[in-house]
């Protein structure tokens, strides 16, 4: 039990830190360990601070901020000097598989593959029927027959899919630091914007950037990156012409003489036969 010298300690040292960072983030620490909790301090300390403290301190330290009224259960206060998305990545890759709990949220589909598992012939049968899962005994095993959706992103997971889950030896959850809210400068960040996949973000950029860069080509606006293509365009499309219309120059007098041959060896071939 802290005293109340103690309490104001805490409150007042949670509010030197708060102008100190770059980015603040409020963390929801339900489920989590402390052993599990510590160990994530240690792995990542170099570049993230955590505090965690009762809700009534967090309230007062935050006297003022954006983040006070967001916090609600279990929480803790994130302090670093990286940015909304890479304080967000490195969260991430710090979480570990986890059973299933009844009545957690689903984080993607979970999907039990069809397949042999290890479990023996018995009342699991029913477990899994249960579960919505179609199994059958081919040999001293059960086999599940066809792959099925348990729970879809964002359901809540039910008692009989956690408990099959758990036979199964399938990890659908994460246990580790969910953000669940970040404050960059003036800018609040919800976990589902920062949660991106950066290959797929590098293709779109990739695509944009050419998707653009052919559009400027075909209305014909000038710029540092396509001048070169814009004015080979142009020179190729002005011989196209000249060489269509017969207009003697030094660039269309070769492709005139050159079609002018091809033409007369085509005739000379139909003569010929």
């Amino acid at each position: 039990m802290m005293t109340k010298e103690e309490k104001a300690e805490a409150v007042k040292q949670l509010k030197t830190l708060l102008p100190k960072y770059r980015t603040i983030a409020l963390a929801d620490l339900r489920n989590l360990p402390t052993s599990q909790l510590n160990r994530i301090r240690k792995k990542i300390r170099e570049h993230v601070l955590i505090k965690s403290s009762k809700n009534t301190l967090l309230l007062r330290a935050l006297e003022g901020n954006t983040l006070k009224e967001k916090v609600e259960g279990p929480s803790a206060l994130v302090f670093s000097d990286l940015d909304a998305f890479r304080l967000f990545k490195l969260l991430k890759e710090n979480r570990n598989p986890a059973y299933a709990k009844a009545g957690e949220i689903a984080l993607e589909d979970i999907v039990v593959p069809a397949g042999e598992t290890s479990l023996m012939p018995g009342p699991v049968l029913t477990e899994l029927k249960k579960a919505g899962i179609k199994a059958a005994v081919k040999g001293p095993k059960i086999t599940i027959t066809q792959s099925a959706v348990v729970a879809k992103k964002g359901e809540k997971i039910s008692a009989e899919v956690a408990k099959i889950l758990q036979k199964l030896d399938i990890k659908p959850m994460k246990i580790g630091i969910k953000l669940k809210y970040v404050v960059e400068g003036s800018t609040i960040y919800l976990p589902e914007i920062l949660d991106i996949n950066e290959e797929e973000f590098k293709d779109k950029i990739t695509k944009a950037a050419a998707d653009a860069f052919a559009l400027s080509i075909g209305a014909v606006i000038p710029t540092k990156q396509n001048i070169t293509n814009l004015i080979s365009k142009a020179f190729l499309c002005a011989k196209a012409v000249g060489v269509e219309g017969a207009i003697l120059t030094e660039q269309t007098i070769s492709n005139i003489l050159a079609e002018a041959a091809g033409s007369a060896v085509y005739i000379k071939n139909l003569i010929d036969k």
